[in-house]
């Protein structure tokens, strides 16, 4: 049998230093790590965004055939609504302008000639620099954040 003496210590476990230094690992591989999925979440949200533009883009093209006019909101396209969500929920598409203004979407004296789609953001995409996307029957593709372009956001 093995005996050990007073001065000798069988040290089990971690030390306060060695757990500290993994602490501080972790914190530095988080601030990069969150950041960098934030941004990638946000992005893959622009998607759903755009898409649902230019869905919306081409019913209004359709609707257009039939009735020689635009419509002037979501329901005349066959939504559900006059605001209709992204699959993630993260923007509201809407149609913002319709022109003339105080054309009502039918067929006659106050059809519509042109008309703007907008994808405005909800909760946590609020905080995405490209803001608002915007498109219009021209196919005139448009944000309303700074510090980034259309192109950068569209694609």
């Amino acid at each position: 049998m093995l005996s050990h003496t007073p001065t000798q210590r069988r040290n089990y476990g971690f030390n306060l230093i060695e757990l500290m230094t993994v602490v501080a690992i972790l914190a530095l591989i988080s601030v990069i790590a969150v950041p960098a999925y934030l941004n990638y979440a946000r992005k893959a949200k622009r998607t759903d965004a755009v898409t649902l533009l230019q869905e919306a883009a081409s019913k209004q093209e359709r609707y257009y055939t039939t009735n020689n006019s635009y419509a002037i909101n979501m329901s005349q396209l066959g939504y559900s609504s006059n605001s209709v969500s992204t699959s993630s929920n993260a923007y509201t598409v809407s149609v913002s302008a319709s022109t003339p203004g105080g054309c009502n979407g039918l067929a006659g004296a106050n059809a519509c000639s042109g008309y703007t789609l907008t994808a405005a953001p909800v909760g946590g995409q609020g905080d995405d620099d490209c803001g608002s996307f915007t498109l219009t029957n021209l196919g005139q593709k448009g944000i309303t954040g700074t510090g980034v372009t259309v192109q950068d956001c569209w694609h």
